[in-house]
């Protein structure tokens, strides 16, 4: 089927670089607005804030550390991934992270099953004295398809499974970071 050049506004070949959208195209490829490339990243949100959360509970609880990102395309997927310090009393059996996903004002819903981070065994990075505790890093990744263009939250909820004082961000003294990619289906 012939191009419409009509319906591709302004093209252009300059010195090899072909244009769409521009009359002065500065790489073999330039696009002036939106495109779609499968398996592209379209856009990244980041975020890295201290947190001084601490909960006892044995439900999850919101940290307070939330990314949010507007999807440009309905079928795009949506790469999240955390990072945090997080404190254990020494005793502790660890803590269990999730992530939660809010689509415009809609109800929270988990959509990153329960990460059990057992501070006080393999994933630890430190051990201190005996009166001061653990601290490690918990890392989590997963892709989300959200099938929307609205807006998202994702925000990281997290659980003690001791009853005692679960700090994630480590009382303020560590960021916590999450990020939200959107890449092309």
């Amino acid at each position: 089927m012939p191009i419409q050049l009509s319906s591709l506004g302004a093209l252009s070949i300059v010195s090899g670089n072909v244009g769409i959208g521009t009359t002065n195209p500065q790489a073999q490829l330039h696009v002036n607005g939106n495109f779609y490339s499968p398996g592209a990243i379209i856009q990244f949100q980041g975020k890295n804030q201290n947190l001084s959360a601490a909960t006892t509970s044995t439900t999850f609880v919101a940290s307070g550390l939330a990314i949010s990102i507007s999807p440009k395309y309905a079928k795009s997927k949506v790469l999240v991934h955390f990072i945090a310090t997080g404190y254990t009393p020494n005793g502790s059996n660890g803590v269990a992270v999730s992530i939660y996903r809010k689509i415009g004002t809609g109800v929270p819903v988990d959509v990153y099953s329960s990460q059990v981070f057992g501070f006080a065994g393999a994933h630890n990075l430190q051990t201190y004295g005996a009166g001061d505790g653990i601290h490690s890093r918990c890392v989590s990744s997963f892709i989300d398809s959200p099938n929307t263009t609205s807006s998202i939250t994702y925000e990281v909820y997290f659980k003690s499974y001791s009853g005692v004082t679960v700090q994630l961000g480590n009382s303020g003294n560590s960021p916590c970071d999450i990020h939200a990619f959107e890449i092309a289906a």
